[in-house]
Parts: structure tokens; sequence; C-alpha cells
């Protein structure tokens, strides 16, 4: 999956940076695969340690998880109220 991204990228790259293209396609298909190797790696981990929780508690990591989505997707808004800038 890692090298098809990279192939992608590189022809996006090329087609619209020209050769400097290159370079950063494949600097992109690098970071992915190697994003995929290491999530690969520790999800074993993960679900090893989500099948263990007990009930209550993977009730409560989740019940944190979805406080932490609800905040990152009104994060827009709150930067529009306050007058934030933004770059």
């Amino acid at each position: 999956m890692g090298i098809a991204i990279g192939i992608a990228a590189v022809v996006a790259g090329v087609l619209t940076l020209g050769i400097q293209g290159i370079l950063r396609g494949l600097a992109i298909g690098v970071a992915v695969t190697v994003a995929g190797g290491v999530l690969s790696t520790i999800s074993p981990f993960i679900e090893w340690w989500a099948d263990h929780l007990p009930p209550r508690r993977l009730g409560a990591f989740g019940a944190i998880l979805l406080l932490i989505g609800l905040g990152l997707s009104s994060l827009q808004y709150w930067v529009t109220i306050f007058d934030i800038p933004v770059r």
C-alpha cells in the first residue's frame, strides 16, 4: 500500500512541480511506509490491551475519546469566535 501511495505521490509531484516533485513524492512514500510499519507493529499490542481492559474502564476510555473528538471538531468555531489569527 505504501508503494502505491509513493508512486501516486511521485506522479502527482512530477505533474505539478516538475523534477522537484520526484523528491517530494519519494518523501511522502517513505513517510507513509514508515508510518504503516510503525502502526502495524504496535496495533497487536493495542488490541491486546483493549481486550484485557475491564468494561467500566473501557467505557471511560471511550467517553474520553468522544470528548476529545468533540473538542477537536469544535476547534474551528472557537478560532472564529475568539478571532484567533491563523496563518
